[in-house]
């Protein structure tokens, strides 16, 4: 190596001031024995800063648009975007308890519910382009069935925010939607609770029914959902905030294809309080059959049938016919009957044994007896001749006469008889007067009427309830404008229960139930208890007086053995081979119908100790003693064989 090249190599090192692998070593050519898999011996170029340089500026780029981005979306925007995502990830849905079951007299289920689930749609969940939406209408169309079709869930969706899409599923089908959830973003599955009446058409007016709340109902009050039930007739609307309880609440979590994640309790729903009625199931059972073989069977199209007991008010039974099915109008309500339903001409969904009235016929005879002898007017062995007609001279034309009929001459009778054999020109006489008896009056008639509860509101605790109506002078002027003057034949007609009386079966059963009791109008109840779950009681009704004492006991004594007579010697004479003694009066109204009339038929026993006042009314029935009299027979002996507990008493 030569001196030039030896300066000139250290030159070159001193420049570049480091070495080079290949530098040095005189051969950086591997010999031929060595090795490509083993590292020993290898020489590598290290890397110059100009990669490591590049890589470091983007990376410090990519944070440097990741703050910017951060910045945006947490500073700027960051409300807006909190408020977005909470919108789409957690929603409340309200939690339904189940209703409080109702019981009768004896402990048998009247009403309870069954789980079962709800499928609804949330609005706020759904792709917002139609395409997409009409696709998952259409699978969850497919998946529920039962006619529910895409285009009626798009027409609802239309129509609200949230939609019910259907009711009372079954735990399946639920479940599969629920396993199909990446198809259904904005489906959710909510368990529910479903109203069942194992008795459903024969104590449906006592009970009601119940059905979902609409879109008004919610419309500013608190506490109340779409998804809520609610009573809408008898028990069920009467005690519906007692019945449905507290809603509860839940927090549903989706994910961002809006499907179902997970949920979260809020707050538990608080379950509804349970129901003792004072109600027979089983006698109001068979005194609907019963009705439905005897009346509706021969032809009658309507009626009612109300059982009180006298001792404290308790309703023992109560329905009107034609009746319905308060099943169908559950969770998931039948529309095809519930359709039929209304447009039945007899207006099944009336309750005719408290909401209509009818004028009374004979079975107000014996509050008129009641009257007159508390009066005075009459004494119980005063006799009256009945020749079938009573004849009153016209005083606006002289010579001519007015003709009022009975039914058939009964020749001489006094109370007792009069009403056992219910002769209109006997209560015609002591009503309006005639010849030496200066009649009651039309005044003093409506007061012991009202006073027995006839035209007036007992009270019952039922939606619906009419009052009634007893006429007077007074109202004969102002209403009926082209008679207004109250005549001497408007007094005769009140006293047998025709004209403008009008009274509803309820009021007629608890007026003969004072009269049966010895004095006492008792406010019909239906409910006897609210009860917890542990089936201790909350609340009580107890019976309670809206009158006592409304006359002398001995007053009533005499009408009782008036009624009674009816039944060992008079029109209701075929009671007389019943296991129960008892007392009664039946009556016929008419109706200004041709060959139309009301039957009534009213009977408390046993008659040394009432238990029981049962009054059957049929509506263009025909005769009371013919029609109801029948119907209150077989009802009275189902009583007699099932219940009455049979002690001294003798036929």
């Amino acid at each position: 190596m030569n001196a030039n090249y030896t300066n000139g190599s250290a030159l070159y090192f001193m420049k570049k001031k480091y070495l080079d692998p290949d530098e040095i070593f005189a051969d950086a050519i591997n010999l031929p024995s060595f090795s490509e898999n083993t590292p020993e011996g290898r020489m590598e170029k290290p890397l110059t800063r100009g990669p490591f340089f590049l890589f470091a500026l983007g990376i410090a780029g990519g944070l440097a648009v990741l703050a910017v981005f951060l910045f945006r979306a947490q500073i700027l925007r960051g409300a807006e975007y909190r408020v977005r995502a909470d919108d789409n990830k957690f929603y409340e849905i309200p939690l339904r308890p189940p209703r409080g079951v109702m019981y009768d007299s004896r402990g048998v289920i009247l009403a309870s519910n069954e789980s079962t689930f709800g499928v609804y749609v949330e609005g706020g969940e759904l792709p917002e382009d139609a395409a997409s939406r009409e696709l998952i209408f259409s699978h969850l169309a497919k998946i529920i069935g039962n006619n529910v079709s895409a285009d009626v869930i798009a027409e609802e969706f239309v129509k609200t925010h949230t939609v019910l899409v259907a009711s009372d599923l079954s735990r399946e089908t639920a479940l599969e939607i629920l396993a199909r959830q990446d198809e259904l973003p904005g489906v959710f599955v909510q368990e529910e609770f479903s109203r069942r009446y194992p008795f459903s058409a024969s104590v449906s007016h006592v009970l009601g029914y119940v059905g979902r709340v609409t879109r008004e109902e919610t419309s500013g009050v608190r506490g109340f959902s779409l998804t809520d039930v609610v009573g809408r007739d008898g028990i069920e609307a009467q005690y519906d905030s007692d019945l449905r309880g507290g809603e509860g609440r839940k927090l549903i979590e989706v994910n961002a294809k809006g499907s179902f994640e997970r949920d979260r309790l809020l707050e538990p729903p608080r379950v509804g309080l349970n129901a003792e009625l004072a109600i027979d199931a089983e006698l109001q059972k068979a005194a609907f059959e019963i009705f439905s073989r005897l009346a509706a069977g021969g032809g009658a199209k309507a009626g009612a049938v109300v059982a009180l007991d006298p001792r404290d008010g308790a309703v023992r039974a109560l329905f009107s016919y034609p009746s319905f099915d308060n099943n169908m109008f559950t969770v998931a309500p039948d529309n095809a009957k519930i359709r039929s339903i209304l447009s039945d001409p007899r207006f099944p969904l009336l309750n005719r044994a408290i909401s209509s009235t009818y004028p009374s016929g004979s079975t107000i005879k014996p509050i008129i007896a009641t009257a007159a002898l508390e009066e005075g007017v009459i004494d119980e062995k005063r006799k009256i001749l009945d020749e079938g007609f009573i004849s009153i001279p016209d005083p606006y034309h002289p010579g001519q006469a007015t003709i009022f009929r009975g039914v058939r001459p009964l020749g001489w009778v006094d109370l007792r008889r009069a009403i056992a054999n219910s002769s209109n020109i006997y209560f015609y006489t002591v009503g309006g007067g005639y010849k030496d008896i200066v009649g009651l009056g039309v005044t003093r008639i409506k007061q012991y009427a009202n006073r027995l509860g006839l035209g007036t509101k007992l009270g019952i605790d039922l939606p619906g309830e009419a009052a009634g109506f007893m006429p007077d002078p007074e109202w004969k002027k102002e209403h009926v404008k082209n008679d207004p003057l109250w005549r001497l034949g408007d007094t005769y007609n009140t006293s047998i229960g025709q004209g403008y009386v009008n009274v509803t079966p309820l009021q007629l059963t608890a007026a003969i139930s004072a009269i049966a009791n010895g004095g006492t109008l008792w406010k019909p109840r239906v409910l006897t208890a609210l009860l917890d779950e542990r089936k201790d009681v909350v609340r009580e009704t107890a019976p309670e007086a809206i009158r006592s004492n409304v006359v002398s006991s001995e007053t009533l004594r005499i009408v009782r053995e008036g009624m009674r007579l009816s039944v060992t010697d008079g029109l209701a004479v075929s009671l007389s081979d019943l296991p129960v003694t008892s007392a009664a009066k039946s009556g016929t109204a008419e109706i200004g119908e041709k060959n139309k009339t009301h039957a009534w038929f009213t009977v408390f026993a046993p008659y040394e100790n009432p238990e029981i006042v049962l009054t059957v009314f049929v509506e263009k029935g025909g005769g009371g003693s013919v029609v109801a009299l029948p119907v209150a027979k077989e009802i009275l002996r189902w009583y007699a064989e099932n219940r009455y507990q049979k002690t001294s008493n003798t036929q």
